[in-house]
C-alpha cells in the first residue's frame, strides 16, 4: 500500500488557528456591514462581495503580523510533542494576542459611523485622553465587548478540542523524516511572509489597495482594523516616493501654491520655500483663531439655508453677515491632530501618520506662530483639555507659541470638568477673553474647543433650554458652542483691542453622528471658514479651498515680508481657484473648482462633480486618463510627491537663518 505523508500535527495546529481567525474576522466584517447598513445602502452588491474577498488579504496579513512568531514556534519539530502544557500555553498566547485585534474591529463597528474611516494612529495619539474616560462611557458599547469576548471564547474552546483530540489519538501516522517536516515548515514560513505582504510583489500591502470599488464604505469594509492600527504606527522611516518625473512634479506643485506676492522658490532642496513681499508696510493687527471641534459646514444655517429660528448656529450666521464666509471650505484631515499643522503651518496632513505624535513632529516648523513671535507678537494657545491632550502643547511650543493655557492653568478646572475630555468651552472662553485683555498688543491667540465632541455633554448649569430641544445630542452641543461664541464676542467687543483684531473661525474636521448613506469623499471634510476684521471684505466665497490656505491668507492680510512654505494660495486672490488636497485611508483626493479626483495612485480612480450644493460621484467609465481628469491626476501625484518627500527629508519648512545661508 502506497504511503502518503500526513501534514505534521504542528502545522495542522497552525493552519487550524489561521482558519479559525479568518472565520472570526469574517463574522466581525459581517457585523460591521449590518450595523452600518445605512451607509452601505448605495453600495452595489458586487462591490460588497468584492470587499469581503479583498478583506481576506487584509485578514491574512493581520493574522500573520500578530501570530506569526507563535505559529512558527508551535510548528517547529517537537514543539508540541503531544504535551498538554504546550497546547495550553500556545492556546493562551493566541487568545491574548488576538484580543486587541478583535477588540479594535469590534470598536470600529460603531466608530466608523463617526469618523468615516477605520481606526489608525488615534489609539496612540489620544492615549492620554482615553485614560480619563469613565467606565460608564466605555460601557455604552458593552455589546461590542461581549461580541469580542464571545468570539475569543469560541477560539479558545475550538483550539482546546483540537489539543484534546490530538492527545487522545496517540497513534498518529508519523512523518518519516525531519527533513520532510523542515521542508513543510519552510513552505509555511514562505506562505507567512507572503501573507504579511499579501504577495511577493515589491510593494507591500497598504490601505489604498482595499479601495477597488467606487465607494469609501466599500474600501473600509475590506480593511481590518488591526492592520490599519499597526501599519499607521511610526515604526519605520518612510522612503521618498516618485510618482512623476521629479523636475516636472516640482514645477507643477510650485505653480499650484505660488501666490502673486511670492518671490522665486529658493532651492530645489526646499520645494515650497519662497519669500512673500509687499509694497506697503506690515500691519500690526491682533489675530485670534477659533478652531471649533467637529463643526460640520452642513450644520451651519448660513450654509444649509435654515431660517434663523431653526438654525443651530444663529450667532455664527449673524457674524457671516459682517465677515467673509467660505461655503465650500474643507479640512485637510479627519482628526484634530491633523488640523493644527494645516491651519497654523500650512502643512496638509495627507499621509498615513500625522505629524503630531510622530517623528516628524521634530522637523523644522516655521508657520504663523513663529512668524508673528519673531515680530514681537505675544503668542498663546488655549485649550480646555488636559495638558498633553493630542500633543497640542508640545506642538504649539515647537510651532512658536510662547504660552500654552490648558486645563492645568485654568483656575476652575475641578468645577468645569466635563468628566471626559476637559473643561467646558463656555467658562474657558470667558477666561481666555480676560487673559487676552492682559496681553500686550499685538498678540496671536489660538483657541481649540472640545465641547462638541462625543459624548456631547452639556454643562449642568445654564443650558436647560438647549437640553429640552428635540435635537440629537450632537446638535445640542453645536447649539451650545454657538451660544458660548456669542458670549465670548459680547465680552471682547468691550475691549480696546477688538477693532484691531482679525478673527478666524473654522472647524477642525467633520463628525457625522447620524447614520447616512456612503458620502462622497469631500463631504467627509466639509467645514466652514469665517474671517472677520480689518482688511476683510464681507460676503460669501463659494470657491473650493481648505485649511492650508489660512496661513497665506493671513500673510497677505498682515502684509508680512516673510519666508514661508505654504502649500496653498491666499484666499484674498479672487482671480485664482484654490484647491483642496486630503487623504482618507490611502485614497488621496484633489478638488478644484467643480471637480474632485480620488486615487490610490494605482488602479482606483474616482471622479466627482459639484452641483446643486452637493458632490456627485461619476460612474467609473466617466473618469478616463485624458483631458481634465488626466491633468488632475498629474497635479495630485506631483503635489503628493513633493509634500511627502519634503516631510521625509525635513525640507518643508526652514528657519530664516537657514534660508539666508542658502541664499548667499
Amino acid at each position: 500500500m502506497r504511503w502518503r505523508p500526513r501534514i505534521p500535527v504542528n502545522l495542522r495546529y497552525a493552519l487550524t488557528v489561521i482558519g479559525l481567525l479568518l472565520v472570526l474576522n469574517f463574522i466581525l466584517r459581517l457585523v460591521f456591514l449590518m450595523y452600518n447598513l445605512g451607509q452601505a445602502a448605495t453600495v452595489p452588491p458586487g462591490e460588497i462581495l468584492l470587499s469581503f474577498l479583498v478583506g481576506i488579504r487584509f485578514d491574512l496579513a493581520t493574522i500573520f503580523i500578530f501570530n506569526g512568531l507563535i505559529l512558527l514556534f508551535m510548528a517547529l519539530p517537537g514543539a508540541i510533542n503531544q504535551r498538554a502544557r504546550t497546547y495550553l500555553i500556545g492556546n493562551a498566547l493566541i487568545v491574548l494576542v488576538n484580543f486587541p485585534v478583535l477588540a479594535v474591529n469590534g470598536i470600529d463597528v460603531v466608530y466608523y459611523g463617526f469618523s468615516e474611516k477605520r481606526l489608525t494612529h488615534e489609539l496612540f495619539t489620544t492615549k492620554s485622553d482615553l485614560s480619563s474616560f469613565r467606565p460608564e462611557m466605555l460601557m455604552e458599547w458593552w455589546y461590542l465587548f461581549v461580541l469580542s469576548g464571545g468570539l475569543l471564547y469560541v477560539l479558545y474552546r475550538v483550539l482546546g478540542r483540537f489539543a484534546k483530540h490530538h492527545l487522545e489519538q496517540r497513534k498518529v501516522q508519523p512523518v518519516r523524516s525531519r527533513r520532510q517536516h523542515f521542508l513543510a515548515l519552510g513552505a509555511f514560513a514562505l506562505v507567512m511572509f507572503a501573507g504579511v505582504r499579501s504577495g511577493l510583489q515589491n510593494q507591500p500591502l497598504w490601505y489604498g489597495q482595499a479601495f477597488l470599488g467606487e465607494t469609501v464604505f466599500g474600501g473600509n469594509l475590506g480593511l481590518n482594523s488591526g492592520y490599519t492600527v499597526v501599519s499607521s504606527l511610526d515604526l519605520w522611516q518612510s522612503e521618498p516616493v516618485q510618482l512623476v518625473d521629479p523636475p516636472r512634479g516640482r514645477a507643477i506643485a510650485q505653480a499650484m501654491v505660488r501666490n502673486t506676492f511670492d518671490g522665486p522658490f529658493v532651492s530645489p532642496e526646499y520645494p515650497f520655500l519662497r519669500k512673500a513681499s509687499f509694497p506697503e508696510p506690515e500691519r500690526r493687527h491682533n489675530v485670534v483663531v477659533l478652531i471649533i471641534e467637529s463643526l460640520n459646514a452642513e450644520k451651519m444655517g448660513a450654509i444649509n439655508g435654515a431660517p434663523p429660528a431653526q438654525s443651530l448656529t444663529p450667532f455664527l450666521d449673524s457674524l457671516s453677515a459682517i465677515g467673509r464666509l467660505y461655503t465650500r471650505f474643507y479640512a485637510n484631515g479627519t482628526r484634530s491632530v491633523e488640523s493644527i499643522p494645516a491651519l497654523l503651518n500650512s502643512m496638509p496632513e495627507v499621509f498615513f501618520r500625522p505629524t503630531i505624535g510622530s517623528r516628524y513632529a521634530e522637523n523644522t516648523h516655521y508657520g504663523l506662530g513663529q512668524m508673528l513671535r519673531d515680530r514681537g507678537y505675544r503668542t498663546a494657545f488655549f485649550c480646555g483639555a488636559h495638558n498633553g491632550s493630542m500633543g497640542f502643547d508640545q506642538y504649539a511650543e515647537i510651532s512658536g507659541f510662547a504660552d500654552y493655557y490648558g486645563m492645568d492653568e485654568y483656575p476652575h478646572a475641578e468645577r468645569d470638568f466635563d468628566g471626559y475630555w476637559g473643561c467646558y468651552d463656555g467658562p474657558v472662553l470667558e477666561w481666555m477673553a480676560d487673559t487676552q485683555d492682559q496681553f500686550q498688543e499685538p498678540f496671536l491667540s489660538v483657541f481649540f474647543s472640545i465641547s462638541n465632541h462625543h459624548p456631547f455633554r452639556l454643562p449642568p448649569r445654564g443650558n436647560a433650554d438647549i437640553a429640552r430641544l428635540p435635537l440629537p445630542p450632537m446638535d445640542k452641543t453645536i447649539r451650545y458652542t454657538d451660544r458660548v461664541l456669542e458670549q465670548y464676542f459680547a465680552q471682547v467687543r468691550e475691549y480696546d483691542w477688538f477693532e484691531e483684531t482679525i478673527f478666524v473661525i473654522t472647524g477642525d474636521h467633520c463628525f457625522h453622528a447620524d447614520e447616512q448613506r456612503d458620502r462622497p469623499v469631500m463631504e467627509n471634510f466639509h467645514v466652514p471658514l469665517l474671517l472677520i476684521g480689518p482688511g476683510i471684505t464681507p460676503g460669501r466665497d463659494d470657491r473650493t479651498a481648505s485649511h492650508v490656505s489660512v496661513l497665506p491668507t493671513l500673510i497677505e492680510l498682515l502684509r508680512l515680508d516673510t519666508w514661508h512654505s505654504s502649500a496653498a494660495i491666499s484666499l484674498l486672490d479672487s482671480t485664482r481657484n484654490p484647491f483642496v488636497m486630503n487623504n482618507l485611508m490611502g485614497i488621496s483626493t484633489l478638488a478644484r473648482g467643480e471637480r474632485a479626483y480620488s486615487t490610490n495612485f494605482e488602479q482606483t480612480r474616482i471622479g466627482y462633480t459639484y452641483g446643486s450644493g452637493k458632490w456627485a460621484r461619476l460612474p467609473r467609465g466617466k473618469v478616463v486618463r485624458r483631458g481634465e481628469w488626466k491633468e488632475m491626476d498629474i497635479k495630485l501625484r506631483s503635489l503628493y510627491q513633493e509634500l511627502h518627500n519634503a516631510r521625509v527629508r525635513n525640507r518643508f519648512h526652514a528657519r530664516p537663518g537657514r534660508v539666508m545661508s542658502m541664499s548667499q
